[in-house]
This record gives C-alpha cells, sequence and structure tokens, in this order.
C-alpha cells in the first residue's frame, strides 16, 4: 500500500478488523486469525480485494461490492500465528 492510500482498523491479538474505507484499486488483505470488513467497507466498480484470514473471514452489515467490483476470500491456515 502506498503512501496515500490509508487503512481504517483495529488490531487485537491476530483479530484485523476494517472499517470506513473504500476500496478502488487492487489490494490484498491478511490477517493471522479472523479478518473483519465492515461497517462502511465499499470495493467500488474499479476495486480488485483480496482477503484471506487464518481462520475466519467475516463481512459484517455495512460491507459491500459495487457492480463491476471484485472480491474474493479464503482460508489460509498458514496464516497463523507460528
Amino acid at each position: 500500500m502506498d503512501a496515500a492510500k490509508s487503512v481504517t482498523a483495529t488490531f487485537e491479538s491476530c483479530t484485523v478488523v476494517i472499517f470506513d474505507r473504500t476500496f478502488s484499486d487492487t489490494e490484498t488483505i491478511e490477517s493471522c486469525g479472523t479478518l473483519a470488513l465492515g461497517p462502511s467497507v465499499v470495493v467500488s466498480a474499479t476495486g480488485n480485494v483480496t482477503a484471506h484470514a487464518a481462520t475466519r473471514v467475516r463481512l459484517r452489515n455495512g460491507f459491500e461490492v459495487s457492480t463491476g467490483g471484485h472480491f474474493t476470500a479464503g482460508i489460509d491456515p498458514g496464516l497463523g500465528p507460528p
């Protein structure tokens, strides 16, 4: 991620929560435990987001993908803590 972008997130242990964010580029998000997206998270028509977490990906109320946007999520136990 370049300096012009920011992520609003909270981190607790291996939980990542992203909120109040619009994705309009290609981005990958990873968590060593749970990844939660929302509220107020939008993948715009030009956005292409891939999300991976070791245990769970949660799409909360207020998460949306605009027409033309792309969102992929998956579980990868290899991301877990050592």
